[in-house]
């Protein structure tokens, strides 16, 4: 994949021979990152209580009445109700319109940038479960089978179509060895240790397999910088004195980070 394909200062980009504005795939990242905010939103309400993460209807999360769906429109109901139920009035937590927001800027930002194809679409899964995992990670210290088998097999689906429309087993092989060198090596120390669980090695593996075209140097400075990133908030959290060396600290959101600022940087 040329990584240099499609920078900001592109006025329009082509898509299947057409010329699509870039203003379009700003538009069109912004609405679905809306709309993938407020699935995160309501999956990082519902995991950690044990809800039905499919078909339950979504619910204040004060007197649990169900919410209509003119109330449910990602970012624009909560401006409209000034952030309270329109049954009970009690405040809806600030953290459903700040997860909406950060996912619509983030592929309003991603779209222009990597387009569509088998590859794109990977990457763009990927965002979802590493951001969803890592709110959950959070909240709760883990990252669920729900979000990172899903992500498993999406990204084992794209790749297979990937190969099938290429005539070629070489990006089902780069996967699969991206998938065993570093989800398989985080699987080996969750095993190995209690300072990591298996669900980090599942998102490892979820990046991998979506990062597998770019190549495996790609992949080991996004593995690299998650544990950077964990050991400088770590040593900071200790000098500081919120933490001691025995606190759990969770891995999630530092191999989310990674994984993002590996996906911009080598567009800036």
């Amino acid at each position: 994949m040329d990584q240099s394909a499609a920078v900001y200062g592109l006025k329009t980009l082509k898509v299947q021979g057409f010329k699509v504005s870039t203003s379009l795939f700003i538009a069109l990242g912004a609405v679905v990152g809306a709309l993938l905010g407020s699935t995160a939103s309501a999956l990082a309400y519902r995991i950690p209580v044990g809800m039905n993460v499919t078909f339950a209807r979504s619910e204040c999360p004060s007197c649990h009445g169900k919410i209509a769906a003119y109330d449910n429109i990602p970012i624009l109901s909560y401006l409209v109700l000034k952030g309270r139920c329109r049954s009970c009035h009690e405040r809806i937590s600030v953290s459903y319109i700040v997860l909406e927001s950060s996912m619509s800027l983030l592929y309003a930002t991603l779209l222009p940038l990597y387009r569509f194809g088998y590859v794109q679409i990977g990457i763009y899964l990927a965002v979802f479960i590493a951001v969803t995992g890592a709110v959950v990670d959070l909240k709760i210290r883990r990252i669920p089978n729900k979000l990172t088998y899903v992500g498993l097999l999406g990204e084992l689906v794209l790749v297979l179509g990937r190969s099938i429309r290429s005539h070629s087993l070489a990006p089902l092989e780069h996967a699969l060895l991206a998938l065993i060198i570093f989800g398989g090596f985080l699987f080996v120390v969750a095993l190995a240790t209690k300072g990591m669980g298996l669900g980090d090695a599942k998102l490892m593996g979820v990046i991998s397999l979506a990062l597998s075209s770019f190549g495996l140097y790609f992949i080991f400075y996004v593995f690299l910088g998650s544990f950077a990133l964990a050991s400088v908030v770590g040593i900071s959290l200790i000098v500081s004195g919120r933490a001691s060396r025995k606190s759990a600290i969770p891995f999630g959101p530092f191999i989310t980070l990674s994984f993002l600022l590996a996906l911009f940087i080598p567009k800036l």
